[in-house]
């Protein structure tokens, strides 16, 4: 009996002995699963800005009322009976208070509206309607209004895009005031589409070969001329990246017909310069310090008109004194989009 319950026990400690230690390692845990990393997604290519590109509109294109930023040059006489002769020229820079502009009655054609200047947006003047309409030619455009002055005397008023044919954004307008025996003054302005500034050549030295000039020139007293370029003798230049423009405009005068004589042009002696310098800022030419052969009031007051600057535009006057308005032309590629008339 005894040595069966040692027996018992030795067999119970083996089967615990067992039990506990197989001999074999014990395994480590297994991990947690964790989330992967997703691969970054790429960043989108972003979207080209566009070019910007413009449409410009010439005068016949456009309806409803208008209003143009101008620029413009006067004469003025003080006393006709004491022979004074002119003043020197005055200006308006392009840009300013001073504007000019049309009502419309009717959206079908350029001659049905009537002209004004204005200053601040308030009318100043007249400067032609339907009723005063002596003539019209479409193509080049000029408009003759027959203005009456509250003297009696007539005070004719052109606008024109004659000079030259080919600068087809820019207009002339030539102005006679008639203030009977206290004098009288002529102006000359010019208007038309200005290009954007985001659309103005930021380099290149460009020529503009197609060239006109309308004007008058005061050589002696009251009695005045009219003037135009030469055939040749002229040129205009200009330089985008230094923001100058430069040239010289080479002058004839009209010899009005007589009894004997028929109308002829005879040149006049040398040239009158430009120099003016591109204000970007404030959209506008502008040149006022007098160049070698000019003395006075030298002025030059413009801007550009049309895609990329194909046209140009401004009034000049010097101390001779003569006043009128210069245009010229350039090809450029065409261009379509938002329009710019004003």
């Amino acid at each position: 009996m005894k040595y069966t319950v040692m027996l018992t026990a030795l067999l119970g400690t083996a089967m615990l002995a067992a039990c506990g230690n197989d001999d074999k390692p014990t395994p480590a845990p297994t991990p947690a699963p964790t989330a992967s990393t997703p691969a970054p997604s790429p960043e989108p290519t972003p979207e080209p800005t566009p070019t910007p590109t413009f449409t410009y509109k010439m005068l016949n294109e456009l309806t409803g009322d208008q209003m143009f930023d101008t620029a413009c040059s006067r004469v003025d006489f003080s006393d006709r009976a004491a022979n004074f002769g002119a003043a020197p020229a005055s200006f308006r820079t392009f840009g300013s208070n001073y504007t000019l502009g049309w009502t419309s009655t009717s959206d079908a054609t350029l001659e049905d509206n009537s002209w004004y200047t204005y200053d601040g947006g308030k009318i100043t003047s007249m400067l032609g309607g339907p009723t005063m309409l002596s003539s019209f030619t479409a193509d080049p455009l000029r408009m003759q209004y027959a203005m009456r002055s509250e003297y009696g005397g007539n005070e004719p008023v052109i606008i024109s895009a004659e000079y030259p044919a080919s600068a087809r954004h820019v207009q002339h307008v030539s102005q006679f005031i008639d203030r009977a025996w206290s004098g009288h003054s002529r102006q000359y302005c010019v208007f038309g589409a200005p290009t954007d500034i985001d659309d103005l050549p930021s380099s290149g030295v460009i020529s503009y070969p197609s060239m006109g000039l309308t004007g008058t020139i005061y050589e002696s007293g009251t009695r005045a001329s009219d003037i135009r370029l030469a055939s040749d003798g002229s040129s205009l230049t200009v330089d985008f990246a230094a923001n100058t423009v430069t040239g010289s405009m080479k002058l004839q005068k009209r010899i009005r017909a007589t009894a004997d004589t028929a109308e002829s042009w005879v040149d006049l002696a040398g040239t009158i310069p430009v120099s003016a310098t591109i204000d970007r800022a404030n959209r506008r030419i502008i040149g006022t310090t007098p160049p070698a052969g000019t003395s006075g009031n030298y002025g030059i007051h413009g801007w550009f008109f049309g895609p990329q600057a194909a046209n140009i535009g401004f009034v000049f006057g010097d101390s001779v004194p003569a006043i009128g308005t210069f245009a010229a032309s350039r090809e450029v590629a065409p261009a379509t989009s938002a329009a710019r008339t004003r």
